[in-house]
């Protein structure tokens, strides 16, 4: 029997409860008023509005991110200085682990939908670890064809891991802490992130003092790090039960958040809701999905470039091994720190409006950008980087909450269709930015994210307006 989970505790403990035996009686009276007096929804209080098993499916994201910060070192630091590769071929370089995703979104998608997603997360943990080996045997060889394929499976493996994740952290939690949940995805990330990239410098240093400018011995921890990833893909596939999903029902009939939900659930087809106006659906959806698409080209088009510019403008005459380690301590507070604050940034993402949040995150987003090129001090730099960073994590758990409430029968469909445009924005984004990096000037990049970012307020406030209405859970 598929198995529904009662979303409050009793003597903290969650009971089990049938499909047939839902009814509002079940609730005891003071405890639903004990709820409703509560509008806002501490750490603590999220676990009443998720399944009791939701940490122990969350947790590992944990050990698959311990490679997360090498491999994002690598990917900018290894194509441009080690493998001594031009503008556009750092591009394509980056846009190969896209179009991997580009390839495979579709297909994962549809089997998210249709089978146990524990079998596909585990295919992508395995996946994600056989990456990180071409990885490794390409910086050892000094080939950037072979590192580049290691990229293009890593981009395949990724689809398999996170569509039917998200998928499953939506089906285990409600809908008002659904950015809180993504939230403490995020911040488990931190922690792996955090781990990994200590070690990873503590070693680098120890390993380039040793054995200076050796490559085999300098990226032996992505070895490690695969070993992580299969233990990571097999201890889900042992311990997640997926037939528990969070019984929305009840809180709805409850009324346990002083809204009543009299709508029956509606039958989607097709990926379409029954609804009288298909057009301005279908507009709303469309522009979403344009949105999805230049955001990713936004966040991507100076991406690749950063570390570059980063070498140029503050160690031009470091040594290219010896300037590895700088370029992590500039990169550690951004890429571990705004994850750590991901939880308290999806509780707040939960709190506001979407269009409110999108257009203060994205107005940000083009200042910092622009502060982040006319900044030449290593102390502002670093903080800087971390608020964008921080911005960039809230505007993307602002959106899986979004996209997680248009249809709860087809999530997998729904998240696979934004991963797919955000792929081909993301693989789009590098060969732009790489032909404005290397045909126009170095600043160009980055002077075109700002207007882009800008450019997407309006698209979504739009999308928003339009899709609202034919939500299956609609915005407050």
């Amino acid at each position: 029997m598929t198995k529904i989970l009662s979303p409050l505790p009793e003597n903290d403990i969650y009971r089990e409860i049938s499909s047939q035996q839902i009814s509002v009686s079940d609730v005891p009276l003071d405890q639903k008023e004990h709820v409703t007096r509560k509008k806002k929804k501490s750490s603590q209080e999220f676990y009443q509005y998720a399944t009791k098993d939701f940490d122990q499916m969350n947790n590992i994201v944990f050990w698959n991110s311990l490679g997360f910060f090498l491999f994002t070192f690598l990917l900018r630091f290894a194509t441009n200085k080690l493998l001594n590769a031009s503008g556009t071929e750092t591009g394509l370089v980056f846009a190969a682990q896209t179009f991997g995703g580009l390839l495979m979104t579709p297909l994962v998608g549809y089997l998210t939908d249709r089978m146990s997603k524990k079998k596909l997360v585990l295919f992508g943990a395995v996946g994600r670890g056989f990456s990180y080996i071409l990885l490794y045997f390409g910086l050892g060889m000094n080939n950037l064809v072979f590192f580049g394929v290691g990229t293009f499976f890593l981009g395949v493996a990724v689809v398999y891991f996170w569509t039917p994740l998200n998928a499953l952290i939506s089906q285990k939690t409600y809908k008002t802490v659904r950015s809180t949940a993504f939230g403490k995805q995020a911040g488990m990330i931190g922690w792996g992130n955090l781990l990994g990239a200590l070690f990873t410098l503590l070693y680098y240093y120890l390993m380039n003092s040793c054995f200076p400018n050796n490559p085999w011995i300098l990226f032996l921890p992505l070895i490690l790090f695969c070993g992580f990833n299969v233990f990571a893909g097999i201890r889900f596939y042992l311990h997640v039960d997926e037939s528990i999903y969070f019984n929305d029902e009840l809180v709805e009939k409850s009324n346990l958040l002083q809204q009543t939900y009299n709508e029956k659930d509606t039958e989607i087809e097709n990926f379409v809701p029954e609804i009288k106006n298909k057009r301005t659906f279908y507009l709303g959806m469309g522009a979403l999905l344009i949105a999805f698409m230049i955001s990713a080209i936004n966040q991507s088009i100076a991406s690749p470039f950063l570390q570059i510019y980063i070498t140029d403008t503050f160690f031009p005459m470091q040594d290219t091994y010896e300037v590895g380690i700088s370029i992590m301590l500039i990169y550690l507070p951004s890429e571990v720190l705004s994850q750590l604050f991901a939880p308290k940034m999806g509780e707040l993402g939960d709190k506001i409006n979407p269009q409110l949040g999108i257009t203060v995150i994205c107005g940000l987003g083009s200042l910092i950008t622009w502060l982040l090129i006319n900044l030449h001090s290593i102390i502002w730099f670093v903080l800087i980087l971390l608020i964008d960073t921080s911005l960039a994590w809230a505007n993307g758990l602002v959106l899986a909450n979004l996209m997680s409430r248009i249809s709860k029968n087809n999530r997998g469909k729904i998240f696979s269709a934004r991963q797919w445009v955000s792929l081909l924005g993301a693989a789009i984004g590098p060969i732009l930015g790489g032909l404005a990096w290397e045909y126009l000037n170095h600043y160009a990049p980055f002077r075109i994210s700002i207007f882009v970012e800008l450019a997407l307020i309006p698209l979504y406030w739009m999308a928003i307006k339009w899709l609202n209405p034919f939500m299956e859970e609609k915005l407050d």
